[in-house]
């Protein structure tokens, strides 16, 4: 919805929500559920990246606009620090971390081919040896990269949560957004308005093992922004988000203020999905003023080194891509027949 609204077309999405051990019913299409109740891509895959055929899925979408922008947005369970360390040695012990995506991600980005990558995840990849691995291959095979860890109240956000974005482009000089600066008046003024539509869950023991452990995740009147909102908050987790309006009472946010604080437009149609699942995906998600700003300066990006063409040839030779307008695709093929070359819309 983001790239739509900072004027990208959606050609196709790539979208799997796995299956959790705590799972009873079978979940893997709820995320494309909520995709296709808000957009109307080209193409569909509710695939798992680790599986899916991508000669498969290349010729599916032969004859179509080629992708010029890859969005990526992996499992980021591995490199939060939401998760306990010894859960991370387990997974990777009985093999259901999610690390190893990385390798997936480039397997696509190799297929597909894109003028420009865009890679969302939370700061802890940016040390990884993932990470590490994830630049290097990029950079190898000709792309510029550059990235950086923001933080959503810098850019308009209400929320204090930290991301990594990392740029790959086969043009030069691609520059990060330029933070507006932080809040500087309490957001109570603009959580009031749902405040009866919260749950007060004071006597609930996961909410005095958040305050007493200092786990819980509190807004006061007082607060400036809110503590960034996880994918376990409608469980009620000892690090879920409450409302401590000052008067001995602690609330559970409901859905609406939690898209509120997310930025989510309005009109985002999470119907498809139950509650649970709604509140899932309100805390896996972007967060939106600043995921807006980064799509802008892509958006900017492009058309700067691209102008008013709608199509551009990305010849790809070994680690090295060159770019060239339409104009001039007969004469580069006459230059470079080896070379294997595709055609990319605008903004596809």
């Amino acid at each position: 919805r983001c790239l739509r609204d900072t004027g990208f077309t959606i050609s196709g999405v790539l979208e799997y929500r796995p299956q959790e051990a705590r799972d009873r019913r079978d979940l893997t299409e709820s995320g494309m559920l909520t995709v296709l109740a808000n957009s109307k891509p080209r193409y569909a895959f509710n695939e798992d990246i680790s599986t899916i055929d991508w000669r498969h899925a290349v010729a599916t979408m032969e004859g179509g606009p080629q992708i010029a922008v890859a969005h990526i947005s992996l499992q980021c369970d591995e490199f939060s620090t939401a998760k306990a360390p010894s859960l991370k040695l387990r997974a990777l012990e009985d093999l259901t971390g999610s690390a190893d995506l990385v390798f997936d991600a480039l397997c696509m980005i190799q297929a597909i081919n894109p003028a420009v990558v865009v890679l969302e995840q939370v700061p802890g990849f940016f040390h990884s040896a993932e990470g590490a691995l994830f630049r290097t291959k990029l950079r190898k095979w000709g792309y510029h990269v550059t990235e950086q860890i923001f933080r959503a109240e810098e850019y308009g956000g209400k929320t204090k949560r930290e991301r990594l974005y990392l740029v790959a482009t086969v043009y030069p000089g691609f520059e990060m957004p330029t933070a507006i600066g932080s809040r500087t008046t309490p957001l109570w003024t603009e959580i009031a308005p749902f405040l009866t539509a919260c749950r007060d869950v004071s006597h609930t023991l996961s909410l005095q093992d958040g305050i007493r452990t200092g786990r819980a995740r509190l807004i006061t009147p007082s607060s400036l922004c809110s503590r960034a909102i996880l994918k376990s908050q409608q469980r009620q987790a000892k690090d879920s988000l409450y409302l401590a309006p000052g008067d001995g009472r602690y609330l559970l946010p409901s859905l609406e203020l939690l898209r509120h604080l997310n930025g989510i437009p309005v009109d985002f149609d999470f119907n498809s999905v139950a509650t649970e699942q709604c509140a899932e995906q309100i805390g896996q998600s972007i967060e939106y003023p600043l995921h807006e700003a980064i799509c802008k300066a892509v958006h900017a990006h492009i058309a700067a080194n691209v102008g008013q063409h709608t199509v551009l040839s990305i010849a790809r030779t070994g680690a090295a891509f060159n770019a060239a307008s339409s104009t001039s695709r007969a004469t580069q093929a006459s230059q470079q027949q080896q070379q294997q070359q595709q055609q990319f819309s605008l903004f596809g």
